[in-house]
């Protein structure tokens, strides 16, 4: 089982930007354009859910659809 099929799992930044295809430094500017949603700390480490990116791209996806 990949981390990527586990709703729950905790992605770092590094594992975002290989989730979406693109650089680390496209997912901050995705991050601060409010592209992307915003990650959460645990000590100095940025963390996003799994579940919380899938939600955040298929509600994307279904705007880009309907306009």
């Amino acid at each position: 089982m990949h981390k990527f099929d586990n709703p729950n799992a905790l992605l770092t930044l590094e594992e975002v930007a290989e989730y979406v295809g693109c650089a680390r430094s496209t997912v901050y500017r995705l991050v601060a354009e409010g592209e992307l949603p915003r990650f959460f700390k645990i000590g100095k480490i940025n963390f996003m859910r799994v579940a919380t990116l899938r939600t955040f791209i298929e509600k994307r996806e279904q705007s880009a659809l309907a306009a």
